[in-house]
């Protein structure tokens, strides 16, 4: 199938797909169209703390004045280039990685697979801090610690797919004619490997913007007072008792965005993966299936 027709049937064929895709669509929009659907600038500061929804703050404002709804939406481009910025560079490390030390084999493959382990066994978390201390705090500098701890992930599923694709028919012949490795690596292995990679990537924007809230909010990502949803959460966090709502835009914003990239993942694999998709269906139907009714005053099937 063609890559257009594999979009159309991922975009036509779930539900899941089409309203994940319309709410990252229209959070995209917003977050590019910030200046125009903000009527205040977010770090505009006002004598009116913590005023309820209005037409003049439509979320209310924060501790210091500030429009809820204009950080929010600024916000939303934060995490989104953040997303997007973090899963790059780790599809950029992790995937040459992992194709080198697949293609390769023998001591390559050692020694790049235990640098990799050392990497995962790590806390994410713990080395994106760590990571981020050494680089200094702001958000780019907190979305590349983010991209080298996501990078390990995603250079042993390229590595995976590497070794089964190297062993094909089409790879070997093309191996015996005498093709150049590059061809071989360009032409055969890389569009046959690239799809597992391509579904976790997909994943993996929700967990970065879940590590750009987290370190926003212990103050290694984007700094105050700039506005991201962790950033937010830390402001908010600290008048909870004056303003208990103050915490449930920016975390309702997290938690949907998780959510649609979660849904956008969980589809596109159902697209790319029929065989697995298959299985995820037949494993529910197996768990939904009723159990059989027991015999009457205690008898069974067998006493009959």
């Amino acid at each position: 199938m063609s890559g257009g027709g594999v979009l159309r049937n991922w975009l036509l064929s779930d539900g899941r797909s089409r309203l994940a895709a319309s709410f990252l669509l229209a959070v995209a929009i917003l977050a590019i169209a910030a200046p125009l659907v903000a009527r205040y600038s977010p770090t505009a500061q006002n004598a009116m703390p913590f005023t309820g929804i209005s037409w003049d703050h439509w979320l209310g404002t924060d501790d210091l004045g500030r429009d809820v709804w204009a950080r929010l939406v600024y916000g939303a481009r934060a995490s989104l280039l953040a997303a997007f910025i973090a899963v790059g560079i780790a599809v950029g490390i992790g995937v040459p990685i992992g194709l080198v030390a697949g293609f390769r084999g023998g001591w390559v493959d050692a020694v790049l697979m235990r640098i990799v382990d050392t990497f995962l066994s790590f806390p994410g978390i713990i080395l994106a801090i760590a990571i981020t201390a050494v680089l200094g705090s702001g958000l780019m500098n907190a979305m590349v610690a983010v991209g080298i701890v996501f990078s390990p992930s995603i250079a042993r599923l390229m590595r995976g797919q590497v070794l089964v694709t190297r062993e094909r028919g089409y790879v070997e012949a093309a191996v015996s004619f005498g093709s150049p490795s590059w061809w071989i690596v360009v032409r055969h292995i890389v569009p046959n490997a690239i799809q597992p990679v391509v579904i976790q990537a997909t994943f993996m924007l929700g967990l970065a913007v879940l590590a750009e809230a987290s370190l926003s909010f212990v103050g290694l990502g984007v700094q105050y007072p700039n506005p991201s949803f962790g950033v937010m959460l830390r402001s908010a966090a600290q008048f909870t008792s004056l303003n208990p709502g103050g915490v449930y835009p920016p975390g309702l914003a997290i938690a949907l965005l998780v959510l649609a990239f979660n849904a956008l993942g969980d589809s596109l694999r159902d697209v790319l993966s029929p065989a697995t998709s298959t299985r995820r269906r037949i494993g529910r139907r197996a768990n939904r299936r009723p159990a059989p009714n027991p015999e009457p005053n205690g008898a069974s099937p067998r006493d009959n």
